[in-house]
């Protein structure tokens, strides 16, 4: 099994993903959009940067390496690697070609951590309500579960790339879910009501942000958001939701402050 950085790498190339080009110039690097076209044995081929075919020539033949990146999930890869060639008519079906650059199999391809998004607690009055289901990995994400796939839950905080819960225990359910779970989620603020599909990024220890809570830690993290439009629609109305939140903060703390 490859090791994670190229798996990314490889599911990249079969989805045609787009991609960031790295060429030097005048001592600085530019960044060029650019998208994936497929592999063989020799490497992967991304389409060319129009305007640029002398200086990718020079690098061929210089034997210069150039800086690819592209978004992975839930982070952005990046890897190094030689151009080997120029194809001028790669054909991406009877119809239509386009130029194309041929770069060495990296061996090694890094993903990049993201800058952490801003986490706004939950208070209990907030108004949001968080449900959680456990689901099976081939399960559509809008189908209906069951009653007894809910996990009791109480939100905690929130941010772009996920929420902060507080799992409560059941008779027939322990207060515990597995790292990598995959969780249907059900988000309710005022007049958003959305689901999203979530994965348990870490579990156990206690919530920071209410000390003394009972029941176990959970973070979850959020998956295919911009893939689509629903995805896009779905991080629209978390940011909404964070927005909301971060105002109510900021009247909280004047009026302490004012109280005080």
């Amino acid at each position: 099994m490859p090791e994670p950085g190229i798996q990314l790498l490889n599911d990249a190339v079969g989805r045609n993903a787009a991609a960031v080009i790295s060429l030097p110039a005048g001592g600085e690097l530019h960044h060029h959009k650019t998208r994936f076209l497929g592999r063989n044995e020799q490497g992967v081929w991304l389409e060319s940067v129009a305007g640029h075919r002398s200086q990718i020539e020079s690098m061929i033949r210089a034997g210069n390496p150039v800086g690819v990146s592209f978004r992975g999930d839930p982070h952005r890869v990046a890897f190094c690697s030689r151009i080997l060639s120029i194809e001028n008519d790669f054909r991406l079906n009877e119809s239509y070609a386009v130029q194309a650059l041929l770069l060495e199999a990296p061996r090694e391809v890094t993903p990049i951590q993201r800058r952490a998004s801003y986490r706004v607690t939950v208070p209990l009055d907030a108004g949001l309500s968080l449900r959680i289901w456990r689901i099976p990995e081939h399960v559509y994400i809008k189908e209906r579960p069951s009653a007894a796939q809910e996990v009791p839950c109480r939100v905690r905080n929130i941010s772009e790339g996920g929420v902060g819960v507080t799992i409560l225990a059941k008779p027939d359910l322990p207060a515990r879910l597995a790292p990598g779970e995959r969780l249907r989620l059900q988000l309710v603020h005022r007049d958003i009501d959305f689901i999203i599909e979530g994965r348990v990024r870490h579990s156990g220890g206690t919530c920071e942000d209410a000390p003394g809570a009972a029941g176990a830690y959970v973070g979850v993290q959020f998956q295919k958001l911009e893939n689509n439009l629903e995805g896009r629609q779905a991080l629209a109305s978390i940011n909404a939701i964070i927005g909301e939140l971060q105002r109510d903060e900021v009247k909280r703390t004047r009026l302490g402050v004012l109280e005080g």
